[in-house]
């Protein structure tokens, strides 16, 4: 694994700990099963922070936006469960149309929004974090460029700015 991600996985737990941001690791037969269901689009370093680290199922808040008079600016996510990788990525648009670019659901949007959160498999074991849009297109490549936001540089940005969710 990244040692900048491990480290900012390591701080966040610290935060974490015995608060709904605390998650759950998943099992190593339910990740080979989900991974083969998917074609083998999970990277190894992924799987192995499931099956290192509490996250499935961690609730969250991110920075999104910039804080407002009305606004904390904040947006409220759970680290994706096998379930839901698998149906955001490969049953649900956005994740069908853009899952042939390397894409993967790595978060769902608890907002009531609908607009879940991917990473790519083939950017690295640090890969940017992006909440993609579920109603821009159908086609992967105008979703790549119209219908997603960066919300972080990398996962261990990510994970150094969440905050924890008593």
């Amino acid at each position: 694994m990244n040692i900048q991600l491990k480290k900012s996985l390591d701080d966040f737990f610290i935060r974490a700990k015995g608060t709904k941001s605390e998650g759950k690791i998943v099992d190593k037969e339910i990740l080979t099963e989900l991974n083969n269901n998917l074609g083998g689009l999970l990277p190894d370093w992924f799987i192995n922070m499931l099956l290192t680290y509490p996250l499935t199922g961690a609730e969250l808040d991110f920075p999104l936006y910039d804080p407002s008079e009305d606004y904390d600016g904040l947006t409220s996510l759970q680290i994706a469960d096998s379930a839901d990788i698998f149906n955001e990525s490969s049953e649900c648009y956005p994740g069908i149309a853009i899952k042939e670019l390397g894409y993967f659901c790595f978060g769902t949007d608890l907002t009531g929004g609908g607009n879940p959160f991917f990473i790519q498999n083939n950017k690295g074991e640090n890969p940017q974090v992006f909440q993609v849009y579920h109603d821009v297109s159908d086609e992967g490549e105008e979703i790549e460029k119209e219908g997603m936001v960066k919300i972080a540089d990398s996962l261990s940005e990510f994970f150094d700015k969440s905050i924890v969710v008593k």
